[in-house]
């Protein structure tokens, strides 16, 4: 639908800043329960779930892309509680981040040694 097409718009553009149901009905004109309803039927997530995947997808790009650290990365994509991210991150991806970076330089290094 048109709402959750905005909803998620809203989303993409804040997902690394603070989020509250709130705020984003409010930013929509809309109720909490209508969005959260709606959302949820045309994706099968949460508006909150979809933002914590994509901040989560951010993080796995910054690990592979660059040296930042798995604390500065948890504050760039909108974390401020590292132990937090950490659990997020190893809950959604099956690892830590530090192990998520090492298993695709491994694999990379492993391509490497192949050419």
């Amino acid at each position: 639908s048109q709402l959750t097409t905005r909803i998620k718009e809203y989303i993409d553009a804040h997902y690394t800043e603070p989020l509250k149901l709130e705020n984003i009905a409010q930013a929509l004109s809309c109720s909490v329960p209508y969005l959260a309803h709606t959302f949820k039927d045309a994706t099968g997530y949460s508006p909150i779930q979809y933002a914590i995947r994509r901040r989560i997808g951010l993080a796995q790009t910054l690990l592979i892309s660059s040296d930042y650290s798995a604390t500065r990365i948890a504050t760039m994509v909108g974390y401020d509680n590292t132990n937090y991210f950490n659990s997020l991150f190893t809950r959604i991806v099956g690892t830590t981040p530090i192990r998520y970076r090492k298993k695709y330089l491994e694999s990379l290094h492993g391509e490497r040694d192949q050419i």
